[in-house]
């Protein structure tokens, strides 16, 4: 996610941390190739903990807007996952169980573009194969930059 400027220092080295914005967020996430799937809390007492925080913090989130977890998870090919009413230790073993049935395509492009370029990507189910959509989920990130 984007950070706020706050002149906070790290604990461990006692520098400034390092401000970034959505889109470098993005990007190192596509250069990284780490897919985001973040559990969601969205509880009364989950607000109350987050409103004095988001208040405080409010003054800076004009220049730095916050991050929206959902579009990580989308852009990079995870799921946004609510608790809704459910634990999370089970919300969680239902993720893990979900993460253990993906699978991995890979391909080779067969256009030449140069280093650094963003390559945007589509994968979807065939309309008459043999998978039904309602049967299948298909996440796949927005693209990846060349090297």
């Amino acid at each position: 996610m984007p950070n706020v400027p706050m002149g906070r220092t790290d604990s461990s080295s006692g520098q400034s941390r390092t401000v970034h914005t959505e889109s470098e967020a993005i990007r190192s996430l596509d250069e990284s190739g780490t897919v985001v799937t973040p559990l969601l809390l969205r509880s009364a007492a989950a607000m109350a903990w987050a409103a004095p925080v988001m208040a405080f913090e409010a003054p800076f989130r004009h220049s730095h807007p916050q991050g929206d977890a959902q579009k990580y998870a989308e852009l990079t090919g995870g799921e946004a996952i609510s608790l809704k009413g459910k634990r999370v230790e089970e919300r969680l073993g239902e993720l893990i169980k979900d993460l253990r049935s993906r699978y991995t395509i890979g391909y080779r492009p067969t256009d030449e573009k140069p280093a650094g370029t963003f390559c945007k990507v589509q994968v979807s189910l065939a309309p008459y194969g043999a998978l039904r959509l309602r049967e299948w989920k298909v996440l796949a990130r927005a693209g990846y930059y060349r090297k």
